[in-house]
């Protein structure tokens, strides 16, 4: 498929179509991408209470709604997000499984906290931006991890829910095995449209930039995390801090771009190395969306 689309006169106005939608998109999108850069800044933080309790910061995760001291960055410490990390811990409340990140909400003098489990392997973006994709290249542990992804995927859209935020950055490593995290932009499956698109940018799917949200988003957003994972391996990510992982396997320094080769039918390119069986699970995942499988269907098909 052609990286951009020739624009013919038979094709002008459904390319021009296509072009209004991606630039309000992205006009829409500044504010997203505010919260998430496309650089892989993490969101999540780990700080020192004042009560005394250096302990806590060895043993918890905790993310706020207040400010943050040690990166001198104002959290809008205000009721909107407030509102946002109580639905967040509301959600993991939701769950005890080792594939959801549990945690505990505390309240105090108007901020917010969400305190999890400290995981000293950090996120899978962060281990796979230290070298360690090396290890992945062993792909019965490489499976495992897509197993775990996918088995928390598959619990949350059981329990009618959509993260719309599924990514490297977003899913933590704990004794070798992963767990989701992070669902400030979750929705139920109820809901069918959205006014905004959610997620970021990297690992968007072409219904959530359309104004479409449902399960399929999760699944085309999982396809594209396993494609950042191979890339990963392929290159030293030490040394290209703020590109990999990144399932594009390129940087994108315009947005817009980024929108408008997934909005008009583009997707990240599948890693050489890959196996078949890996091949075909990304390909099912990357199916227009009527034909995109389901978290439960891929388990029974790639992981039984």
């Amino acid at each position: 498929m052609e990286t951009t689309p020739r624009i013919n006169q038979h094709h002008h106005h459904q390319q021009q179509q296509h072009l209004q939608i991606t630039k309000q998109t992205v006009n829409q999108l500044n504010y997203l991408s505010s919260r998430t850069q496309i650089n892989n800044t993490p969101k999540n933080i780990i700080v020192e209470q004042n009560d005394g309790k250096k302990a806590l910061k060895k043993t918890k995760f905790i993310k706020n709604s207040g400010y943050n001291k040690k990166f001198g960055q104002d959290l809008q410490n205000n009721e909107e997000n407030r509102m946002r990390l109580r639905k967040e811990g509301k959600i993991m409340s939701l769950f005890n499984s080792p594939y959801i990140m549990q945690c505990q909400v505390k309240e105090e003098q108007g901020v917010v906290q969400l305190i999890m489990e400290y995981c000293p392997q950090g996120s899978l973006s962060s281990f796979l931006q230290k070298g360690n994709g090396r290890y992945l290249k062993n792909e019965k542990f490489f499976k495992s991890i897509l197993h775990d992804i996918l088995q928390g995927i598959c619990l949350l859209h059981e329990n009618n829910i959509v993260h719309c935020d599924i990514k490297c950055e977003n899913i933590l490593l704990r004794n070798n095995h992963a767990v989701l995290i992070d669902f400030g932009e979750s929705i139920s499956t109820q809901i069918s449209t959205i006014t905004y698109p959610r997620g970021s940018p990297l690992y968007i799917s072409p219904e959530m930039i359309h104004g479409n949200v449902g399960t399929f988003c999760d699944i085309w957003s999982f396809g594209a995390v396993i494609c950042a994972m191979g890339w990963a391996i392929i290159h030293d990510s030490v040394n290209i801090p703020g590109i990999f992982p990144n399932p594009w396997n390129q940087p994108f320094s315009n947005k817009e771009t980024l929108f408008w080769r997934i909005g008009n039918g583009d997707k990240p390119k599948i890693p050489s190395w890959f196996s078949t069986s890996l091949c075909s699970l990304v390909e099912q995942c990357f199916l227009p969306e009527k034909r995109r499988p389901s978290a439960r269907q891929l388990l029974r098909e790639y992981f039984t």
